[in-house]
């Protein structure tokens, strides 16, 4: 999890997640959907616990082309497996703190993928896309999911879970369209 600066004003019209989650998955050859948090600190798990929600329904035939990893507080210590996968788009999927409504689901902007930000884990996302992008040579999309309760040994918060299941869902909808 990590804290984001507050946004600059948003444009007009922005793209909203799930259409832009969409657009990744449907130009993607293959694809990784890294699940990162702490599932020990409540709200902070949510990513992990999104792509297992989303592994366990991948349609069979594209279990050669869509990767789900569960980074959990190192996500750091899976590129390799990114790598070796080779992927065209990550998703990486995790709980960030950007003053909106508890369950909000937003797409993180680069610019807002700070080094210094405090986070749980070891790396900063913003090394981490680094990397990937350019040891990878893939596109990276961080989807935030803005936590309620991050305390230690809390569970998931209701509204959390709810916006867990509505991406989970998105996923499995643009999975399936994928030919």
């Amino acid at each position: 999890m990590k804290h984001l600066p507050t946004p600059p004003p948003a444009p007009p019209h922005p793209s909203p997640w799930n259409e832009r989650l969409r657009k990744e998955i449907a130009s993607a050859r293959a694809i990784v959907i890294l699940g990162v948090g702490n599932t020990d600190r409540g709200d902070d798990g949510a990513g992990v616990a999104a792509a297992r929600i989303v592994a366990k329904n991948i349609p069979l035939r594209l279990r050669s082309r869509v990767k789900i990893i569960l980074g959990h507080e190192t996500p750091e210590t899976t590129t390799g497996e990114i790598r070796a996968f080779r992927p065209d788009c990550v998703l990486i999927l995790d709980a960030a703190i950007a003053k909106r409504r508890a369950g909000a689901l937003f797409i993180v902007e680069r610019e807002l993928l700070v080094e210094e930000a405090l986070s749980t884990h070891h790396l900063s996302l913003a090394m981490l896309v680094r990397f990937l992008e350019e040891s990878v040579a893939c596109r990276v999309v961080v989807l935030g999911i803005q936590p309620k309760r991050t305390d230690r040994g809390s569970p998931l918060s209701p509204p959390v879970q709810k916006a867990i299941d509505r991406l989970a869902d998105c996923l499995r909808e643009a999975l399936k369209t994928k030919p």
